[in-house]
């Protein structure tokens, strides 16, 4: 059976989806703490353990650079956000970017703990 129009309804308009309400944001507003906490106790335990003499320059060199893509992700992750939240704002649509701050936040992550890990094995040694 057709379907039939009916001649009183109104044309529907284009979907989209709705704008974000104002407060979506509000959960990655630490961001920019996030990345200055992380970088504090990552150049801070470094500092640390080189002050105390527990490591040599040359150990504390490697223990920064196991732990430098974490940090790399953590700054992408904070240029990213604030690229997507700009344009969130000025369009006031969804930006498909959420996916690329959530990318850099799960690459922290995963950088961060395998950085820890390479800790252990030096520190261990």
């Amino acid at each position: 059976m057709p379907d039939i129009e009916d001649p009183d309804e109104p044309d529907e308009t284009d979907w989209a989806p709705p704008p974000p309400p104002p407060d979506t944001w509000a959960k990655w507003e630490p961001r920019s703490a996030q990345v200055f906490v992380l970088h504090a106790l990552v150049i801070g335990a470094v500092a640390a353990l080189r002050l105390v003499g527990v490591v040599s320059q040359k150990t504390a060199n490697v223990l920064l650079a196991c732990e430098a893509p974490a940090l790399g992700c953590a700054w992408g992750g904070l240029i990213a956000f604030l690229i997507v939240r700009a344009r969130e704002r000025s369009e006031g649509r969804l930006e498909r970017g959420r996916t690329l701050v959530l990318g850099f936040d799960l690459f922290t992550v995963v950088f961060a703990v395998m950085g820890a890990g390479f800790w252990l094995a030096i520190l261990a040694i």
